[in-house]
């Protein structure tokens, strides 16, 4: 499925030979900042440790759980890396932050191909080396695994036939850790073949559901809708939200219009939001986000405007599970912190894009094409 007349997996690619240099540096800097959150961890407890850490209890439960998913999934591997290998904490770490890691490389494959007609290549390189992007993939949890699964769909959209193999496997990832964002993610895909086609064929159509009803049953298998209604949903949308009016970087993001909620969720906090070291970060790599996103925005405008481009069904993909992720999140996550876990699986695959409009514009600009 991987080979074609250009393979961009093959080492001695010229284009991967003359990127190579950038990806080592990218490496780098994951696992230094793996080594940050793995002592971040340590300092200041989190997710990471009730992954790792089973209790006896959880022990009992693992043995009776015949179909291990979501987090329980995860209980279930480490429960082996645990129990069975023995294997310390900081291990644990560079497993996950290998995954993560794989997906930043496919991230990386994904721009190179975007990128291998535009002669301003470098403009990539600052999307690569978000220091986002790599604490969150490189911690015990959902996000690695997440993102490679992401990655992955969105990898095999970049060329006019769709590649099977990885976005089969990108959406069984989904399907078993986070069900709620494969079904997000099919639906764009699937809208996005809707208006680029005006059609699917009969083998995706059913790819698709097959995928959306198999994730579907997952997450209604989860413990937290074993009884599912709209009211029990919109009661636990309620919960969540008192809880986190509690915390120190609640949002009111069920207060604001769909405009704003999108711009806090993947934009904010800006710098001097929050007075702290997170904050400071978080803000000057926002403001950097929305710089980016404004240019890139007005660069496809510019180009779609002047008939010089076509969206693709990659950049539909992306735009509707840009959009729609944040709406629906926003219903239940009112927090700085837990928006910054989970606008990490949409925002650096928009950027990306528009590094590539951006790429694709000033090219188009310099030979007197715009």
């Amino acid at each position: 499925m991987f080979s074609h007349k250009k393979n961009y997996f093959n080492p001695s690619n010229h284009v991967l030979k003359r990127a190579n240099p950038v990806f080592y540096i990218v490496s780098i800097s994951h696992f230094l900042i793996t080594y940050f959150a793995y002592k971040f961890i340590n300092l200041y407890s989190g997710d990471a440790k009730n992954y790792w850490f089973i209790t006896k209890s959880k022990e009992d439960f693992i043995n009776s759980t015949p179909i291990p998913l979501r987090e329980d999934l995860l209980y279930y591997i480490n429960y082996i890396f645990t129990n069975n290998l023995n294997l310390p904490f900081w291990f644990g770490f560079l497993i996950y932050s290998c995954v993560g890691l794989l997906g930043i490389w496919i991230l990386y494959k994904t721009t190179l191909k975007l990128n291998s007609s535009i002669q301003y290549k470098w403009i990539y390189i600052p999307l690569l080396l978000l220091p986002s992007i790599h604490f969150w993939t490189s911690m015990i949890g959902k996000e690695p695994i997440c993102f490679l699964g992401i990655s992955l769909v969105f990898y095999s959209l970049i060329t006019t036939k769709v590649k099977t193999t990885p976005i089969l496997i990108g959406f069984i990832l989904l399907a078993l850790v986070r069900p709620h964002v494969g079904i997000i993610l099919a639906f764009s895909v699937i809208l996005s073949f809707l208006i680029k086609n005006k059609k699917i064929s009969i083998s995706y159509f059913l790819m698709f559901i097959t995928f959306s009803g198999a994730s579907l049953y997952f997450l209604l298998k989860s413990h937290w809708l074993e009884n599912f209604s709209l009211d029990n949903l919109q009661f636990l949308f309620q919960k969540h939200h008192e809880v986190l009016k509690t915390t120190d970087t609640y949002v009111p993001l069920e207060e604001y219009n769909i405009f704003y909620k999108v711009f806090t969720f993947y934009f904010r906090p800006l710098p001097f939001e929050i007075n702290n070291l997170w904050g400071w970060i978080s803000g000057i790599e926002n403001l950097f986000s929305l710089f980016i996103f404004t240019i890139g925005l007005y660069s496809i405008f510019q180009l779609i405007r002047k008939r010089k481009y076509a969206l693709s069904k990659l950049d539909i993909s992306i735009i509707i599970f840009f959009i729609t992720l944040a709406g629906v999140f926003s219903l239940a996550y009112s927090n700085f912190g837990l928006i910054a876990r989970m606008k990490n699986q949409s925002l650096p695959f928009m950027l990306m894009l528009c590094i590539y409009w951006i790429g694709l514009y000033f090219n188009q600009k310099k030979h007197g094409k715009t």
